[in-house]
């Protein structure tokens, strides 16, 4: 069963009706929950002030042995302090699906995906700091919707541990898991054919080449996350497999030799440690474009636009011998419906609802 305890944080809880709704009203720390439509709910810390950046920190697995309770926020005590407004997500599917779901990369299930409205709280939030850059942070499996995240926000930064970077290359166990409980009655490997862009960061981020800035860092003692995750995606930006930095340098990836051993074991020193690196990193790459972070003149891509994109990107995506001929139907039409990128930023998420009706309506058709 399930434990629901918001007090164990010691900050007040502020329950808001539905999004349209949700107000920050004081720059104290406080638990926020949205309620969404059909019974959903978001719940989120914040601890928001004047500042220029806004962090958000997003979770990665409970532990099987220790599920804890629900909500889990990570890092408050890391970087609430640092100066800088601060969020942290707690993914909504641990209360959704039938059974326990310890891990979902807040990917959502059949027919609902938070990012939406994730984004939304996320412009609000800066609204009221007045920041103007966004950190993302997060470990393993938050690595993961820190990728996809600041890939929405141009001139962000992802700062990620031992990130999940596709889940067609994780644990088969417990993808299989994740679909089960969240898209039942789904085949899942189609399901990961059929959204590329949705379910794997290392292709999202081949097609999309979002105006971002990535530091991912990756303990060498974790095997499997070295081969599985971050040598695929430190090739896919022309970087070698034991790390370095693209060309352009928005691409920072760094291999070490850890203090402990294992998967998301890094210390605080570490952590402190690349902290400061990334964002050094990160400033001397907005030195080198000249330009701010979120430039003023920046227009919203048309839906035509990005439709004609995605699928000229889905026609000249180089694909694997040995799998070229797996790509089905639903692959390429879901590809280049999920590659609108909720049609270039998010006040969206009513319009994008009813697309995954569309989608969900056209594939069983195809089926």
């Amino acid at each position: 069963m399930l434990e629901i305890n918001y007090e164990r944080y010691g900050v007040p809880r502020k329950i808001h009706s539905k999004l349209s709704q949700l107000k920050f009203r004081s720059s104290s720390p406080q638990i926020h929950t949205v309620n969404l439509s059909n019974g959903k709910q978001l719940d989120f810390y914040a601890k928001l002030r004047k500042s220029d950046t806004l962090i958000v920190s997003f979770h990665g697995a409970y532990s099987a042995s220790k599920p804890g309770s629900y909500p889990m926020f990570w890092r408050i005590s890391s970087l609430q302090n640092r100066g800088h407004s601060f969020l942290a997500f707690t993914d909504p599917m641990r209360l959704e699906g039938s059974g326990d779901i310890l891990i979902s990369w807040f990917l959502g299930k059949d027919g609902w995906d938070p990012m939406p409205s994730i984004l939304n709280v996320i412009e609000k939030a800066m609204a009221k700091s007045q920041a103007e850059r966004i950190l993302f942070v997060g470990g393993s499996g938050g690595g993961f919707v820190a990728l996809r995240a600041s890939a929405e926000f141009p001139g962000s930064c992802a700062f990620v541990q031992d990130a999940t970077v596709g889940l067609s290359r994780h644990n088969p166990k417990i993808v299989k898991g994740y679909f089960q409980k969240a898209w039942s009655g789904w085949d899942y490997n189609k399901l990961l054919r059929a959204f590329p862009e949705r379910f794997n960061m290392q292709i999202y981020y081949m097609r999309r080449a979002p105006r971002n800035f990535v530091y991912m860092t990756q303990s060498l003692e974790d095997k499997a996350h070295v081969e599985q995750h971050f040598k695929p995606f430190a090739r896919a930006h022309g970087i070698s497999s034991e790390g370095g930095q693209s060309r352009d340098g928005s691409r920072v990836l760094r291999a070490y030799a850890p203090e402990r051993r294992g998967h998301g074991k890094i210390t605080n020193r570490e952590f402190n440690q690349f902290y400061e690196d990334c964002t050094t990193k990160w400033l001397e790459w907005e030195a080198a474009l000249n330009r701010s972070p979120f430039p003023k003149d920046a227009k919203t891509e048309p839906m035509e636009s990005a439709l004609a994109e995605s699928t000229e990107a889905a026609k000249t995506e180089p694909v694997e011998p040995a799998k070229a001929e797996n790509l089905s139907a639903e692959g390429k039409v879901f590809g280049v419906i999920d590659g609108l990128r909720y049609f270039n930023r998010f006040k969206t998420a009513s319009v994008y609802s009813k697309f995954v009706k569309v989608k969900n309506a056209v594939w069983k058709k195809l089926q």
